[in-house]
C-alpha cells in the first residue's frame, strides 16, 4: 500500500474511531469497576463456610470475574481464583451471580 493510499484509507476511518473510542470510553470504565473483597471472611473448605455462614447460603466467588456460583453450579469450588462466602457478604461488596 502506497503512502498516499493509507493516508486516504486512515482520513476515511479515523473520524469513526475517534468518536466510537469516546462513546465506549465510558461503558469500559464502568465495566472495570474494582470489587473490594478485603475485610470478607472468606474460606478454603466448604465445611468452614457452612459453620460460619449459618442459615446464609454458602457461595464459591470467582475472584478473577467478579461473580459467585451457587452449590448447583457446575463451577462451584473450582474455579483457580476462587473461595468461599456467605452470600450476603458477596452481594454486599459488588459481586452478581454467575449467568450460566
Amino acid at each position: 500500500m502506497t503512502g498516499s493510499r493509507k493516508t486516504r484509507v486512515l482520513s476515511k476511518f479515523l473520524p469513526t474511531l475517534v468518536i466510537s473510542s469516546l462513546v465506549l470510553s465510558p461503558a469500559f470504565a464502568l465495566a472495570a469497576k474494582t470489587i473490594s473483597l478485603s475485610g470478607v471472611p472468606h474460606f478454603s473448605a466448604l465445611a468452614d463456610a457452612q459453620k460460619t455462614c449459618g442459615k446464609d447460603t454458602v457461595v464459591w466467588a470467582n475472584l478473577h470475574a467478579s461473580v459467585y456460583h451457587l452449590s448447583d453450579s457446575r463451577w462451584f469450588g473450582k474455579t483457580k481464583k476462587g473461595a468461599y462466602f456467605c452470600e450476603s457478604a458477596v452481594t454486599k461488596a459488588g459481586l452478581h451471580a454467575a449467568k450460566e
